[in-house]
């Protein structure tokens, strides 16, 4: 085996010292959590495995499950859903659904991402599982698929019942598999108002008017029981979700957001390093149909850090896999390790991106008389060279 250590972009000597994260800021919250979505790094974090009540955050994962279950071709958005007298006698947030007018799919979706109803909640899980109790059963099964391990529902709209908690980590875990998993959808998010039938229903997320670069999600509450906020922003290449529970009164949570968001945005930048199955490195083979092969990794790298840090950076590929055909694509051929300054920061490994195959009779006989010349190691290849 044989090693070999590239540098892949240069470490700047002065600067070999890292700056330190930069200090969060506290917010009027009683627990909160900010993160990058394409690394996951937190920047900004309190009390985010203490349980609260679900309330309005229910009907982000009545639209997780909905969502899901569209993927799964268990419904259609133009299918027409029946509005029952339950549903239509729920209390609370509401979108007033006429009996005498259908409503597809679509239309009680985003009355449910749009307006919250409560209405719209109860009827879209009677049509996908017969009954509330069901579809809740359904919701908690996404949960913990997602891996919500502190969280549990016991009905579609977040009325205050026993044992029905959640908390930051796994709110934060939902609203980026939203974003992730249901992109086409997650769109709706956005929308800041939603007509049915002659009667508006308002998006409560205020950030939509206020910052052009927030796209969605949301929840809120009462002024009894608190108030809940959950906001995704896009800046250039960078996304960030702000996780903000427990909050007296609604501006104060659109204030500990925003807080959030600049806080993560003004300190911190996401960089992409490699992209999914693009080569790292190419790498000589010898005694193969080709000499040289594409080294890398198998998803996209994203790497989030202090805004200033990206210039002490420094990446290692260490290549220990075979240099001899025959190597199969997907065979692990080493690491790949991220430094700043002096401190590692992370380490993934490196794939073949192609197949070499075995060369014929002249291109291993070149390469056996090149290795002799340069006096590299003769690992035949398992037939051997006659």
């Amino acid at each position: 085996m044989i090693v070999r250590l590239l540098t892949c972009f240069s470490l700047l000597l002065t600067a070999s010292v890292s700056i330190g994260a930069p200090t969060p800021p506290k917010v009027n919250a009683r627990a909160w959590l900010l993160a990058d979505h394409d690394t996951g790094k937190r920047l900004a974090e309190y009390r985010s495995d203490k349980s609260f009540p679900t309330r309005h955050l229910n009907k982000l994962m009545v639209s997780y499950s909905c969502f899901k279950a569209i993927a799964a071709g268990e419904l259609s958005l133009d299918h027409a859903v029946d509005i029952s007298a339950r549903a239509r006698q729920v209390s609370g947030q509401r979108m007033f659904a006429p009996a005498e007018t259908p409503l597809t799919v679509q239309d009680v979706l985003q009355a449910l991402v749009i307006g919250r109803a409560n209405d719209a909640a109860l009827a879209l899980a009677e049509h996908i599982a017969s009954d509330e109790q069901a579809f809740v059963s359904r919701m908690n099964n996404d949960a913990q698929t997602l891996g919500m391990r502190q969280t549990y529902y016991r009905n579609v709209s977040g009325r205050t019942k026993a044992r029905q908690v959640t908390n930051a980590n796994d709110t934060l875990i939902l609203a980026e598999a939203l974003i992730r998993d249901f992109p086409e959808h997650y769109s709706w998010f956005s929308k800041r108002e939603i007509e049915l039938n002659g009667i508006k229903l308002y998006n409560r997320n205020a950030l939509l008017w206020r910052d052009d670069s927030v796209d969605g999600v949301i929840a809120y509450g009462n002024s009894s029981t608190g108030f809940d906020l959950v906001v995704s922003a896009r800046r250039g290449n960078m996304r960030l979700t702000a996780v903000v529970l427990g909050t007296p009164n609604e501006r104060a949570g659109i204030s500990a957001a925003r807080q959030l968001l600049k806080f993560g945005f003004d300190h911190y930048e996401t960089r992409r390093l490699y992209s999914r199955e693009v080569a790292a490195v190419n790498m000589r083979v010898w005694l193969g149909d080709s000499e040289t092969l594409p080294i890398g990794i198998d998803q996209d790298l994203y790497l989030t850090l202090p805004r200033g840090e990206f210039d002490q950076l420094q990446a290692r590929l260490q290549i220990d896999g075979s240099q001899y055909a025959p190597i199969p694509a997907g065979q692990i051929m080493g690491n790949l390790t991220l430094y700043v300054g002096d401190n590692k920061i992370g380490e993934h490994q490196l794939f073949a991106l192609d197949t070499i195959s075995e060369g014929g009779f002249i291109r291993r006989a070149f390469d056996h008389l090149e290795m002799w010349l340069r006096d590299i190691p003769d690992q035949p290849s398992e037939q051997g060279f006659q």
